[in-house]
């Protein structure tokens, strides 16, 4: 299936609330609309994953990232200039977002995807998508689509083929928190 017709597919499945397996800039991933608040119900129930353990926001820019935290500190705008590897900021208040996407202190994990795919999609909807590690909750997360156990691929609504024949590993992102004037790294 040609890149285009993928972005399409998977853009349809979630416009129509449904969750999707998609390649990120990281790891494989289990999406959905950030802002659908049952579709993030059913990514919870897909990964078994206790709805305590917040999910990271994918977004295709600043632009976009802007509409989702209510301020983007100094500390953060610097880490997004200088870090050229994948990185996800929580940030300490969220916007616009389902109910159930933010941590219960209102913070969000956000990361400006690097990935053509995953930008390209994101872009096509409009707006941003849930990202988490496809696999089930206290599982290792896979480092290649065919490490991906089948009880997600089956879970799923849509499993992107884009990418989906590489043997390459990948790795999680990096996690930072910005606290008063200091930043953390977390992983």
């Amino acid at each position: 299936m040609k890149f285009e017709d993928e972005i399409e597919r998977a853009a349809i499945e979630i416009e129509n609330g449904g969750c999707i397996l998609c390649p990120t800039d990281t790891i494989w991933g289990i999406s959905a609309d950030a802002e659908n608040y049952e579709a993030v119900e059913r990514v919870f129930a897909l990964k078994l994953r206790p709805k305590t353990k917040s999910m990271i926001v994918l977004v295709s820019d600043r632009n976009m990232l802007e509409k989702y935290v209510e301020s983007i500190p100094k500390l953060a705008l610097e880490l997004l200039e200088e870090k050229n590897t994948p990185s996800s900021i929580i940030y300490p208040k969220s916007r616009n977002l389902a109910k159930n996407v933010p941590a219960e202190n209102g913070s969000v994990a956000i990361r400006i995807v690097q990935d053509d795919f995953c930008r390209t999609l994101i872009q096509r909807l409009a707006k941003p998508i849930i990202s988490t590690s496809a696999n089930l909750s206290g599982e290792a997360s896979p480092s290649k689509f065919s490490a991906i156990n089948s009880a997600i691929k089956t879970g799923v609504d849509y499993c992107v083929k884009y990418k989906s024949d590489l043997d390459t590993e990948a790795k999680s992102s990096s996690i930072y928190l910005i606290e008063d004037e200091n930043i953390r790294q977390l992983r």
